[in-house]
């Protein structure tokens, strides 16, 4: 027996610390560099889809835009999330809490970032019940009713990964929350473009993701206090 733990003891002590816990740690970048650049639709142009309501239509209209996509006239695509796949040290969060709205009968944003072991905000901005379900690797992850124009509750973000959200009450209603465990991810705005600050330097791979046009990954190497410029590209 004696021996037995000897051994186990003898290989335990030649495993790397830290094997399971890994955790990100944030640290002060004196040295680090930008990526930044635009995310572009190239091909026939995509038609938005038109929603037809069937719920508060006195509030909501008798049609909504589906957002699904939402592009500019030069190509550039918002709502792509877009982030360093995997890094250990860098910035500090974001000090903001990610804010689910239900707002004018959707979602808006309809895609943001959340962080893991952070809070999330659901929101209600419209006088008519919303009754937000957000799922995980899918699962229920929250169902919560909002009957009431300003009323928000705040619900903690356990794991990483994608949150699908929607509403119960008016099914059309579709949005996402992409929960990362480092800060290094933001989403593209209407022109497409994006940025990412104070990027240790170092190789990277760099993942662009969107809800209906799937994701494209790159490798790219970011150099101290330089500009770094990643161009994503989508087709359909």
């Amino acid at each position: 027996m004696r021996r037995w733990l000897k051994f186990v003891l003898l290989i335990l002590s030649f495993l790397p610390l830290g094997v399971g816990t890994y955790a990100y740690e944030v640290i002060e970048v004196t040295d680090g560099g930008t990526i930044k650049g635009k995310v572009k639709f190239v091909g026939r142009p995509l038609k938005d889809e038109t929603i037809r309501t069937n719920k508060n239509q006195d509030y909501c209209g008798n049609t909504l835009p589906a957002n699904k996509y939402v592009i500019s006239p030069d190509g550039g695509i918002q709502n792509v999330v877009v982030m360093i796949e995997s890094i250990d040290k860098g910035k500090p969060f974001p000090k903001d809490i990610a804010v689910v709205n239900n707002y004018r009968c959707a979602f808006d944003p309809r895609v943001i970032i959340g962080f893991k072991d952070n809070e999330l905000e659901i929101k209600n901005s419209d006088p008519i019940l919303h009754n937000t379900h957000l799922y995980q690797d899918g699962k229920t992850l929250y169902n919560i009713a909002l009957p009431d124009k300003g009323e928000s509750i705040k619900r903690p973000i356990k794991k990483t990964g994608l949150i699908y959200v929607r509403c119960n009450t008016h099914k059309w209603m579709k949005g996402y929350v992409y929960v990362s465990d480092h800060p290094y991810i933001t989403v593209t705005g209407k022109d497409g473009s994006f940025v990412l600050t104070d990027v240790p330097p170092g190789r990277y791979k760099l993942r662009a993701w969107h809800a209906a046009l799937g994701e494209i990954t790159k490798e790219v190497e970011v150099t101290a206090g330089r500009f770094t410029e990643v161009n994503f590209e989508f087709k359909k």
